[in-house]
């Protein structure tokens, strides 16, 4: 099995970091002066300062992304095919594959935070834009010579650096993807490489698709499936399912994908990252040593098992004191750092009546994510039974955006 050198990532990672740093510096002042200058002019043409900085823009990236990062790729694309010693002769070609008919688009986009009067979070778009289209451009390039290599090689996203939950989702496929379209994805900062290889033969080091699929396949099972996610996206208002399909080109099957990808994905997102890609649990943290002497032992327990599905779980003061007309006042917050409150159910015999005292509770705090109800160790609650009480109230307490079960048998599922 051919090991690609980390190295060879980590050196093109670096790169393309530069790149976008020195490309940002450059347009920031750029677009500022612009937008100087359209002030004391009276404020008037806004289609001559979208153009304008438009031109900018593009500029910065026809060198930075179109010549500089791509140049970059495909010499990077060349020392990862030799150092698996690929079939046949091929050198790469250095193309971004970068639309400039999408970066006007955002542009004209952005454009509205002028009108709005926040030229501040125009610039900070714009720049954000700027780095999105560099590390794209990297990743596009080698992903072009995927479909060009005589070689017919795949390629995977090796996740690198910080993730999110759909660059997870994409690494946890492996070396499945031949698409130029497969690599556009990138976030803030995204540090994640596109590496050419075969499926079952591409080795690198740290990166364990194999591992990383099974722990997919848990997040997809906590949504309910496929099934499962299916059955919302046809319980989904139609106003706002045929939004999303017109969204999608009007295809139902091309938005009913994309929703698919984004629940999984946003499931992943909820899970610790180092967990996905490892497998290896988080511990259980507390923000003090006073928090941690007032968590309850059961509290612990449920949060040990929340661990064990990959949710982290750091312990913080469940409350703040507030000052309202000369009066203190107890505000409750989540138990955990993630904004998770947890509910475990002890000697109560009632589902119902236990769902609904948790969750009258947690809709009276501030900053609640999720509520997780743990039936571990009740003896007196079946599985079925808390399922079908949390399935009649969940949606009654639009205050708690997420309800989560931890069962009997060691499953972890969304309600909503």
């Amino acid at each position: 099995m051919a090991e690609v050198p980390t190295s060879l990532l980590d050196e093109l990672t670096d790169e393309v970091n530069a790149l976008s740093a020195d490309a940002q510096a450059k347009v920031k002042p750029a677009l500022e002066s612009l937008l100087k200058s359209w002030e004391r002019e009276g404020s008037g043409d806004i289609a001559a300062l979208r153009e304008r900085a438009y031109e900018t823009i593009e500029t910065a990236l026809g060198y930075y992304a179109d010549t500089c990062a791509a140049a970059r790729a495909a010499e990077y694309y060349d020392a990862v095919r030799a150092s698996q010693s690929f079939p046949g002769k091929y050198q790469a070609v250095a193309e971004s594959m970068r639309d400039p008919d999408a970066t006007l688009g955002a542009v004209r986009y952005f454009i509205g935070k002028v009108v709005d009067g926040t030229p501040e979070a125009f610039v900070s778009m714009c720049l954000a834009r700027v780095d999105e289209e560099i590390r794209r451009a990297a990743n596009r390039c080698v992903a072009h010579n995927v479909s060009k290599d005589p070689a017919k090689p795949w390629y995977a996203r090796v996740p690198r650096g910080e993730t999110c939950g759909f660059c997870l989702m994409l690494a946890s496929f492996g070396f499945y993807a031949k698409t130029e379209g497969a690599a556009d994805h990138a976030h803030d900062g995204c540090d994640c490489r596109i590496v050419p290889g075969f499926p079952g033969q591409t080795k690198v080091r740290g990166y364990d698709p194999d591992g990383m699929y099974e722990r997919y396949n848990e997040c997809l099972a906590a949504l309910g499936g496929r099934n499962g996610i299916s059955s919302d996206w046809y319980a989904m208002p139609r106003e706002d399912r045929e939004a999303f399909i017109k969204r999608h080109g009007g295809s139902n099957s091309k938005a009913l994908e994309a929703y698919t990808n984004s629940r999984i994905s946003s499931e992943i997102g909820t899970r610790d990252p180092r967990w996905f890609k490892t497998g290896k649990e988080p511990k259980v943290g507390f923000i003090s040593k006073e928090v941690e002497k007032r968590a309850t032992k059961a509290e612990i327990g449920t949060a040990k098992r929340l661990a064990h599905h990959g949710v982290a779980s750091t312990f913080i003061q469940d409350y703040r004191w507030v000052q309202e007309d000369g009066r203190k006042r107890k505000v409750g917050l989540p138990d955990l750092e993630n904004g998770i409150e947890i509910k475990t159910i002890g000697t109560s015999g009632n589902a119902w009546g236990a769902m609904k005292n948790y969750l009258d509770s947690t809709a009276g705090k501030e900053g609640v994510k999720c509520m997780v109800v743990d039936n571990s160790v009740s003896d007196r609650i079946s599985d079925e039974a808390l399922i079908d009480a949390a399935n009649e109230l969940a949606a009654k307490y639009p205050k708690v955006a997420h309800v989560r079960l931890l069962l009997k048998d060691g499953r972890y599922i969304a309600i909503k």
